[in-house]
């Protein structure tokens, strides 16, 4: 079986998209699964899964920016059918949604639905953005052999807004690189890295406000009212590049009286961000709406407590290694905060357990399982019957 991934999100500077896409890739090689591979990667990582011993794969590069959506899907409606032609591929993966409009030949396909925030939270984004996202999600699951969801949560998602039948979709949960996010270790450069973003212990660690499910807003009323009340003299660092959007932060800072407890970091390089988990006295991340929520494994892996949502799919990410709260409850927040700040015993059992946890999270799990869900595909017919009868 000749088998094509499609790992153009993958960069220098990656994202949640190009680290899943990175990361399976890179186990799906390692692994015993003896089809040939062929991957489609830009440019600017040409030889990024070159192995001396691994002559199942080879890799299509490609200059179209994949963050380009005008020439991102010009390019997959009209070069991707050669490219499926010319290297004879029986099955196409695409990790982002993505597929080509029109069905082509025999070729299975398999997509992977990381969330579906764009109808469950449409009124965080800009209309058109929401319009196009819906429009291609609803194609890609049409188009689909095989749905991989990336939680039980977004699995349920997925049949309540669309209908489809439960055996079409499988879950595969996210790894975890335990080699790169691991407990403290006082060899790293703790200090440099901190002088580097401005930071000082103690403080409270988020991540990614710029996007607005992430409830920066309740973070930082949550936050002043631990200050007030005199909990203990900790910063908030806020990691993550802030936009235009995030005009509402700013202004809270200001009004809330906390530009000098306040640091926001800008982009956090690949190599600190585990040094910033492990420095953390705890992690917050009371998001609105997750497909997975893989900064809670990071954070845990780190040996830092977890505060998160006990919504969508974080409840089913975390377990009960983390304090789990209503994110739309501003006191709830800041009791959880007082909690493990105040409470030593509550946050070394908390440590404890995330350790434990992430163990239950592997890549090669996740690349074993979608090797399986490849078979399924190969397997299938696709036909109406994905989708179910919901007759009286």
């Amino acid at each position: 079986m000749n088998i094509c991934i499609d790992g153009r999100t993958i960069y220098k500077r990656n994202t949640g998209f190009g680290y899943y896409a990175f990361y399976l890739i890179r186990h799906i090689l390692r692994s015993e699964c003896n089809d040939h591979i062929t991957l489609i990667l830009h440019k600017d990582v040409a030889n990024l899964f070159f192995m001396p011993s691994c002559t199942k794969h080879h890799e299509i590069l490609t200059a179209v920016d994949y963050r380009n959506r005008i020439l991102r899907d010009a390019w997959e409606n009209l070069v991707l059918p050669i490219i499926f032609k010319k290297h004879n591929i029986n099955m196409f993966h695409s990790l982002t949604f993505h597929m080509p409009i029109l069905r082509i030949g025999n070729i299975k396909q398999v997509v992977t639905i990381h969330d579906l925030v764009v109808f469950k939270m449409p009124e965080i984004y800009p209309k058109y953005y929401t319009i196009y996202w819906r429009f291609i999600i609803k194609r890609s699951l049409e188009r689909s052999s095989k749905i991989i969801a990336i939680s039980e949560a977004t699995k349920q998602d997925i049949i309540d807004l669309f209908n489809i039948k439960e055996d079409k979709i499988h879950v595969i949960y996210h790894g975890i690189d335990l080699k790169r996010f691991r407990p403290k270790d006082e060899t790293n450069g703790v200090g440099a890295t901190l002088k580097k973003y401005g930071l000082k212990k103690p403080y409270i660690m988020a991540l990614g406000l710029s996007d607005l499910r992430k409830n920066g807003e309740r973070i930082l009323k949550s936050y002043s009212k631990i200050i007030k009340d005199k909990t203990k003299d900790v910063s908030l660092a806020i990691c993550g590049i802030l936009r235009k959007r995030n005009r509402v932060l700013f202004d809270q800072i200001k009004e809330h009286g906390l530009s000098d407890r306040v640091v926001m970091t800008g982009f956090v390089e690949d190599e600190d961000l585990p040094i910033l988990y492990r420095a953390a006295d705890l992690f917050i991340f009371p998001s609105l709406y997750e497909g997975f929520g893989l900064p809670i494994l990071e954070a845990m892996a780190c040996g830092t407590p977890v505060i998160t949502s006990n919504i969508s799919s974080m409840p089913e990410v975390a377990g009960d290694a983390a304090v789990l709260v209503n994110p739309y409850d501003v006191d709830a927040l800041a009791r959880a905060m007082h909690g493990i700040l105040t409470d030593k015993g509550l946050k070394e059992s908390l440590v404890k357990k995330g350790l434990e946890r992430v163990k239950q999270f592997s890549w090669e799990k996740c690349a074993e399982e979608t090797i399986r869900v490849y078979e399924a595909a190969c397997n299938s017919n696709k036909s109406s019957a994905d989708y179910a009868d919901f007759t009286d």
